[in-house]
């Protein structure tokens, strides 16, 4: 007994000591994953179920993972599975390696096998006096008797069910369901119980924050006590409590155990930001060259609901600072005022214009999508270093040191019914204005300026995105003025206008290549947008543009004096090509566009132009 003991210690210390010699084994490194067999779904939903992740082929200088055996089993079983929640509940998924040295070359079969048909889906709804609602609540089960069974669609019918009940009061409606499967016969049943249950209303409301003014709080609620209960109203107010800027958090929470006469108490938890606050913004354009930005934010320094914000600009072409107080539910809940004061400097190609101003401006939503602006601007410009002009305007060659006062009032109304207000891919963006500076205002320059623009947003296969916009200004003096001066004329061209042309280079031209401005412009583009890898997108274009010399004309123009010493040849249409990519970053958008002048002026000597930029714009 004692020397099978001394002879089992020997062999476990031997091991040990064989166990510390033999070096350890070189990790395997994961090269690339290839699927194979699946015909139903796309490869990027499936790779959204795995946990294993090849590296990017773009990123070369990222270190490449390990390979780990383990988790390709847990990724072949949660495949299953999700082919199981897609109706294919006999798939079958293995997976083999490939190795060349260290690398790893990782392939998974999929063995899809046949679905399940749904045979007969039943729904039965209690409790509704109208029976409008009921055909409804069926209507929103999109898995038909015939189609395959499809368990996370079958899901997302019961919780949209659940919001349109919510929404109309009742919030605590029971959905049950229940699937029963056949594998011998490829079967299967639906089973569906709606009681609604009854109907809520919103009781008093209360909030945890004593100094919020209590206007702006209530201003800021789309409901009221009384009210049908709703969901959908209860996430618009939180949007429009965090659209005050003023807290870090917003919560609101039914009152359910207190709830009496089927009135729901409903408690709105606001976790205030901090008061002060500052933001840096840096960026880089072909235009403006380096830009930057320093804004300080105070938030809510009068209890008043509002904010006040100081901001300073800097770039090659423009630099100045703005100081503003914003007051959100201004008088009722569809309106916001702002008031600014500030100072500019504009650095333009042709001339330099210092302006002052001071500013107010109510915008009023009037419905979800149609919004109305009215802003009266007092400002003061003190033009100079002017190089192209005429007799009567602002800018013979040059340099001037009088003030022009530019009192003027602009009314404009907007409609939006884009699906997203930074990168929309689908719905329709059209604007209206009109900008009126008269003597009746103490004005010295005097006009009249209409403004419309419209841009359309249509998803295609895929992730492609068309979108097409036209825009179109025109300016003409008024009360007895003879010409449009230089700070208010138009010009068209640069990486926001018609790409293809340098800053301000589309239009009326003088000798020496400056642009002159003109009355009327209008512009036209058409774009796709496409995916590349990731994040990165592709972009092709076609955009033409004019200015012209006369207010509200088209027509072919002729190089007459009253806009100065223009050739002929820079006048008319002008169209042009291009593409460009984009890729958003952590400090703001990438974008590179590469444009060709399809019919050049003889006054400018290249074909293309590059505009280029990173970074947010100010």
């Amino acid at each position: 007994m004692w020397a099978l003991a001394l002879l089992a210690l020997g062999l476990s210390a031997l091991s040990d000591h064989v166990a510390a010699k033999t070096p350890p084994r070189s990790p395997l490194y994961l090269s690339q994953v290839v699927i194979q067999g699946n015909r139903r779904f796309k490869t990027a939903e499936i790779r959204e179920v795995m946990s294993t992740r090849a590296r990017s082929w773009w990123r070369v200088f990222s270190p490449r993972p390990k390979f780990d055996r383990l988790t390709v089993i847990e990724d072949t079983l949660r495949i299953r599975r999700y082919y199981r929640l897609r109706g294919f509940f006999g798939a079958k998924v293995t997976w083999r390696t490939i190795r060349r040295g260290r690398r790893v070359n990782l392939v998974i079969a999929i063995t899809e096998g046949r679905p399940v048909v749904v045979r007969r889906v039943r729904v039965m709804v209690y409790g509704f006096l109208r029976s409008a609602w009921a055909r409804k609540v069926r209507g929103l089960i999109k898995v038909k008797a015939g189609q395959r069974l499809d368990l996370i669609a079958y899901r997302r019918n019961k919780q949209a069910i659940a919001v349109w009940l919510a929404d109309r009061g009742h919030a605590r409606a029971q959905i049950l369901g229940r699937v029963l499967v056949s594998l011998k016969q490829r079967a299967a049943w639906i089973k569906l119980r709606v009681a609604p249950g009854p109907r809520y209303r919103f009781g008093p409301v209360t909030m945890n924050q004593d100094k919020l003014n209590r206007s702006t709080f209530d201003r800021a609620l789309t409901f009221k006590p009384g009210q049908v209960f709703s969901v959908a109203r209860m996430r618009s107010t939180r949007l429009r409590l965090l659209n005050l800027r003023l807290f870090r958090s917003v919560s609101l929470h039914p009152d359910w155990p207190k709830a009496k006469d089927l009135r729901v108490p409903i408690r709105v938890s606001l976790t205030r930001a901090p008061p002060n606050k500052i933001k840096i913004g840096i960026g880089y354009g072909t235009e403006e060259l380096f830009r930057a930005s320093l804004m300080y934010i105070r938030r809510d320094p009068f209890n008043l609901g509002g904010r006040f914000e100081v901001v300073g600009r800097y770039s090659s072409r423009r630099r100045g600072f703005e100081s503003r107080w914003i007051k959100p539910y201004f008088l009722d809940r569809r309106t916001n005022f702002k008031t600014s004061f500030g100072f500019e400097r504009h650095e333009e190609v042709s001339y330099v214009d210092d302006e002052w101003w001071l500013d107010f401006t109510i915008v009023r939503q009037q419905t979800r999508k149609w919004t109305f602006l009215a802003r009266l601007r007092l400002a003061r410009h003190e033009p100079r270093d002017i190089y192209v002009g005429t007799i009567n305007a602002v800018g013979l060659t040059g340099s001037t040191a009088r003030f022009y006062r530019e009192h003027f009032l602009t009314l404009g109304l907007t409609y939006d019914s884009t699906d997203n207000p930074l990168y929309p891919t689908s719905g329709l963006r059209l604007g209206l204005g009109l900008d009126l500076a008269t003597g009746l205002l103490g004005s010295e320059v005097r006009y009249l300026k209409p403004s419309f623009y419209v841009t359309r947003f249509w998803p295609l296969w895929g992730k492609l995105v068309l979108s097409a916009r036209a825009r179109a200004l025109t300016v003409t003096p008024i009360e007895g003025a003879t010409d449009v001066y230089i700070f208010n004329r138009l010009f068209l061209g640069g990486a926001w206008s018609v790409r293809g042309y340098d800053y301000q280079k589309l239009g009326p031209l003088d000798p020496e290549g400056r642009p002159v401005g003109g009355r009327t412009s209008i512009e036209l583009g058409l774009e796709l947008m496409f995916p590349l890898i990731g994040r990165l997108k592709g972009v092709v274009f076609v955009e033409a543009g004019q200015v012209h010399p006369q207010a509200f004309s088209l027509r072919p123009p002729r190089p007459a004096d009253e806009i100065g010493r223009v050739t002929a040849h820079s006048l008319g249409f002008r169209y042009t090509a291009g593409f460009g990519v984009r890729y958003n970053t952590p400090i703001g958008p990438i974008r590179l566009d590469i444009g060709f002048k399809l019919n050049r002026p003889e006054a400018l000597p290249s074909d293309y132009a590059i505009q280029f930029s990173i970074g947010q714009t100010f």
